[in-house]
């Protein structure tokens, strides 16, 4: 999600469980070829990671002026609503 790239069809998970992780991997396996990424996903994924750290850092303050814009706005309106900025999302439901 961080770098905006699931369309591409590379997910990946982190299963600490050693059983469970074997057992998700053999039905994965079983499937309809759900368990080979396409390589544009493992290019994505890979390029992400190595180079998109400037480009998340950018992304990271561009929403946080986003959310800070929201709150003046917000609470210049209706300043007893006292909207505060998220602190584990970038949405401003």
């Amino acid at each position: 999600k961080s770098f905006n790239i699931p369309a591409l069809t590379g997910a990946y998970g982190i299963i600490e469980d050693e059983q469970s992780r074997n057992d998700y991997l053999s039905a994965l396996k079983g499937r309809d070829g759900l368990s080979s990424p396409a390589v544009l996903a493992l290019s994505a994924h890979i390029a992400a990671y190595q180079q998109g750290a400037s480009w998340l850092d950018a992304l990271r303050d561009y929403l946080a002026s986003n959310l800070h814009f929201v709150a003046r706005e917000l609470n210049s309106a209706f300043p007893e609503l006292n909207w505060q900025v998220p602190q584990s999302t970038y949405l401003a439901w």
